[in-house]
């Protein structure tokens, strides 16, 4: 019998047997019998139309709310066949794991040529705190005394870390740790363009470095060590053997020669050269310029501020000095002269019986001012002379006894002769003849007697003979007493 099902007309549905088993087969809803809850009606081969009940194989699905019950070895999500694996967003192709792992992300192509492939694009690491990629080799390098900071274990570079830098800056930092030492700063670039190779603290040594392939030592070397100085070299086994560096006993001074930390400072004077003033000193103490001068010049600053040095003329009579401006050639003033530094020999010779004075009444050079026999320098109201002292130059009481020529016995100084002139030892009756007779008003010398016995001197100055005459004896007698 055939029954037609509707809306399946050009697949009608052949029930074999009895038509009466045929309805009753109907009669469940056109399904076959038996079967339990969850079963689904499966076919049973591809060479006939028989059915049954029976639990059907399904593909385990990863729900958008999540799974539970999952398994780390069984459940995943991905290819079992050797193709890749594609993620899409907004259908376009975003990330793909190829059949042989590499991860492409942003790729023309499902073949990623490395473990991690990216196309056109950035990589953000980003986040409040310091954020890098980190490198870790998972083993030792010790090759013992050949590093004193040996062993390294699993070593570990991080690149990134942007921090605040002491002028408020960001820093861009490369790290490096290990199992044995801290994390340590080895590496700095600044938002300025600051880029610093960072040693440990108190540690002086290489910075950079240029090798060859499979070379021990380098061809060149920026070196702090004992100060800072760049090396170079053959390369090779071959240290560096020429340095050019600033000095360590002279400040600000550059030389060149062999590395230091090689060689004594000493050998640096026999082995290389310094820089100075003027040119260069070579092992022999020579000096060489490195341009020719024009006559009669100096090399200098003259100025009060920094600037090349430059020729400076020294012009006849005249020295290179500076007082209070700029450097010059000129005739030395008395502020270039120390005090107490220019002796006797250094002045020039004098004429004979001479010193040096201004003689004038102004501001004039000293000239030399001749003294004459038997005269003195010294000033009344004029200007200064070489002369006789004069009553005006001698202090009023000043002279002693002392000081006056000395007088011969029994005479007094004083002047006999007519006319202003020298004084005179005068005697005693030089100095008897100058004194005045007494008078009744006035003290002086007796005047002369005349000689005789019978007159006496009387009041008025004059000889005579008593009053009452004769001159007898008794009344002389009586005028004595």
């Amino acid at each position: 019998m055939t029954v037609i099902v509707p809306g399946r007309p050009k697949r009608p549905i052949v029930v074999e047997g009895t038509p009466t088993t045929d309805i009753t087969v109907r009669a469940g809803r056109g399904l076959p019998p038996g079967g339990t809850t969850g079963q689904a009606l499966i076919k049973a081969s591809d060479s006939d139309f028989a059915t049954t009940w029976g639990t059907a194989v399904v593909a385990a699905a990863w729900n958008r709310a999540g799974n539970g019950g999952t398994s780390l070895e069984s459940d995943f999500i991905g290819t079992t066949d050797n193709v890749p694996m594609v993620f899409k967003s907004n259908n376009l192709r975003r990330l793909v794991i190829g059949a042989n792992g590499n991860i492409g992300i942003n790729l023309s192509t499902v073949s990623p040529g490395q473990l991690l492939h990216l196309g056109d694009g950035n990589i953000l690491l980003e986040g409040g705190g310091e954020t890098a990629m980190l490198f870790k080799l998972g083993t030792t390098l010790d090759l013992g005394a050949t590093h004193p900071n040996a062993p390294f274990v699993n070593p570990i570079f991080q690149i990134g870390r942007v921090i605040e830098g002491g002028d408020g800056a960001p820093q861009f930092r490369w790290m490096y740790s290990d199992d044995n030492k801290g994390e340590r700063v080895v590496f700095e670039l600044d938002s300025e363009g600051i880029l610093s190779s960072v040693r440990q603290a108190g540690v002086r040594g290489s910075h950079f470095e240029a090798h060859r392939s499979g070379d021990t030592h380098p061809l060149f070397r920026l070196n702090s060590f004992p100060h800072m100085q760049l090396q170079m070299g053959n390369g090779g086994t071959d240290d560096t053997d020429i340095a050019i560096g600033r000095t360590a006993a002279q400040k600000g001074a550059l030389q060149y020669g062999p590395p230091t930390a090689q060689v004594t400072a000493a050998e640096w004077s026999s082995a290389g050269f310094k820089v100075a003033v003027g040119g260069l000193i070579f092992p022999d103490n020579s000096v060489q310029t490195t341009a020719q001068m024009a006559a009669n010049t100096v090399k200098a600053n003259a100025t009060a501020a920094l600037a090349n040095s430059a020729d400076l003329a020294v012009g006849t009579n005249t020295v290179v000095g500076r007082v209070a401006g700029n450097i010059v050639a000129a005739q030395v003033v008395t502020a270039q002269i120390a005090t107490n530094a220019a002796d006797n020999t250094i002045l020039s010779d004098m004429a004979a019986n001479t010193i040096k004075a201004n003689a004038t009444g102004a501001t004039a050079d000293p000239a030399d001012l001749a003294i004459g026999a038997n005269t003195v320098v010294g000033r009344v109201a004029g200007n200064i002379v070489a002369a006789q002292v004069v009553d005006a130059q001698v202090a009023s009481a000043t002279l002693t006894n002392a000081k006056l020529a000395n007088v011969a016995t029994a005479t007094i100084k004083g002047r006999a002769t007519a006319g202003t002139g020298d004084p005179e030892d005068l005697t005693g009756t030089q100095a008897t003849a100058l004194l005045d007779t007494f008078t009744s008003g006035a003290k002086g010398l007796v005047p002369a007697s005349g000689g005789g016995t019978t007159n006496f001197l009387r009041a008025d100055g004059t000889w005579a003979a008593p009053s009452g005459g004769g001159g007898g004896a008794p009344q002389i007698m009586s005028w004595m007493i």
